[in-house]
């Protein structure tokens, strides 16, 4: 599988006593993605595809990364920023419920345009990363904020009981079909340190996340997240050929989603109408105390390894209250949540 990439990165790097600087700049393109096949199956449906290349899969990626700060052997302080922007084609024929209504023509004039259905992602990211040696501690604190925001493009397609026409009054614009906005904030502080034989690390993390969505398609709603983990490790050498370790870790995350409901009435069993309610408001909390406890001895050549330990991973909020078609996976999407018999249009989380 290729598809012809081509692409230019420029870096450019310095230091000046005790001062680092640098950044650089990259932008890539490449064609329809090329597979060893003439035809696909979407639905059990034949799709023939012109040249084996899947149709609509070009794309352009640019990016560009600044970095610069002070290093000494007592205090660093260094700063990275980067801006990273796409633009994909999803592939025409597996993107939304009818892979027969394509125009072909069309798509495959040429194999470098990307046409609907696309998506077009701008991640920001800065980071300031701090050192401070102070007797015998060893400080590190992270800073770092995080934009990600992803717009998903296409001509409008009613599915299901969707209007047959986009309806004038809607203030979503027509080919936005799903926009996602997150921000995060995150910090991480830990110290190490040396206390008799033992060499200790003990710190924390803190996380606020911020998902905003809009478009007339719908997959999981908007949420915010807090999480907030403390640690401790510890690293002990009986002799030069073994050493004991263990670590403790607790975390806590609290998870609120908004609700969601259709902006198209769906008919039900009944004979009625209604918007049905994709995502109910959701408020969930969670925390774990984890741990692990191993050894490593050096045999000569060779390094042999013990470890023994609990974790524990938070659900997403994909896991938790999705509701809809991923067209990334191909797959349709549904959070842990349980069916409510006596009203069809509600659903409530487990």
């Amino acid at each position: 599988m290729h598809n012809a990439t081509y692409g230019g990165s420029l870096q450019l790097q310095g230091r000046n006593g005790n001062w680092v600087f640098g950044g650089g700049a990259t932008h890539l393109g490449y064609a329809d993605y090329r597979v060893p096949t003439d035809t696909v199956y979407v639905y059990n449906y034949a799709v023939r595809l012109k040249d084996r290349q899947v149709r609509n899969t070009a794309g352009q990626e640019t990016s560009f990364q600044l970095r610069g700060g002070y290093i000494s052997d007592r205090f660093s302080s260094i700063f990275y920023l980067s801006n990273y922007h796409t633009k994909i084609g999803f592939f025409a024929n597996a993107h939304g419920l009818e892979p027969r209504g394509v125009d072909t023509a069309l798509y495959d004039r040429s194999d470098r345009d990307i046409l609907y259905p696309s998506q077009h992602v701008n991640h920001f990211k800065l980071i300031s990363r701090n050192y401070i040696a102070q007797d015998a501690h060893k400080i590190w604190v992270d800073l770092g904020y995080q934009r990600n925001y992803r717009q998903e493009f296409n001509n409008y397609t009613a599915h299901g009981y969707m209007p047959p026409v986009y309806p004038q009054d809607m203030t979503i614009p027509m080919n936005l079909e799903r926009l996602y906005d997150k921000e995060i904030y995150h910090m991480t502080v830990k110290d190490e340190f040396i206390m008799a034989a033992h060499r200790l690390t003990i710190g924390g993390n803190a996380e606020y996340q911020l998902n905003n969505i809009d478009g007339w398609s719908f997959l999981i709603p908007a949420y915010r997240q807090k999480a907030l983990g403390l640690f401790i490790h510890d690293q002990y050498p009986i002799n030069e050929q073994t050493i004991l370790y263990g670590a403790l870790r607790y975390d806590y995350s609290n998870i609120h989603s908004s609700p969601y409901q259709d902006w198209f009435a769906s008919k039900l069993e009944n004979n009625q109408s209604a918007n049905i309610v994709r995502a109910d408001e959701l408020r969930r909390s969670f925390n774990s105390l984890v741990w692990s406890v191993g050894a490593t001895r050096q045999m000569g050549l060779w390094e042999a390894k013990l470890n023994v330990g609990k974790s524990f991973r938070v659900p997403i909020a994909q896991e938790l209250a999705a509701n809809g078609v991923n067209y990334h996976y191909f797959s349709y999407e549904k959070g842990m949540r349980l069916f409510l018999p006596s009203n069809p249009t509600k659903w409530t989380y487990l």
